[in-house]
């Protein structure tokens, strides 16, 4: 878990810091602050989609657990070897 969370965090900066550096490529220093303040709006704006993405994914996947809500219960041999 801990290698797929620092794995996921590189892979989300070097793709926003890429949106970034991308808007501001070709500037003039006169320009920068322009240009900064909307890469900043399209990284807000992928980071905040990416997020949603995820929230629906784990919403989809809490609906389909719930749409079993007996899970299967160990046969006897199962139990006993439990115990």
């Amino acid at each position: 878990m801990n290698t797929a969370r620092q794995a996921g965090s590189a892979l989300g900066i070097a793709i926003l810091g890429t949106i970034l550096s991308h808007s501001r490529a070709g500037a003039d220093p006169m320009t920068f602050r322009g240009l900064y303040d909307t890469g900043m709006r399209d990284v807000v704006i992928t980071a905040g989609l990416a997020v949603l993405a995820g929230a629906l994914l784990l919403a989809l996947q809490r609906m389909k657990r719930s749409a079993n809500p007996h899970p299967r219960r160990p046969a006897r041999a199962e139990q006993s070897q439990l115990r």
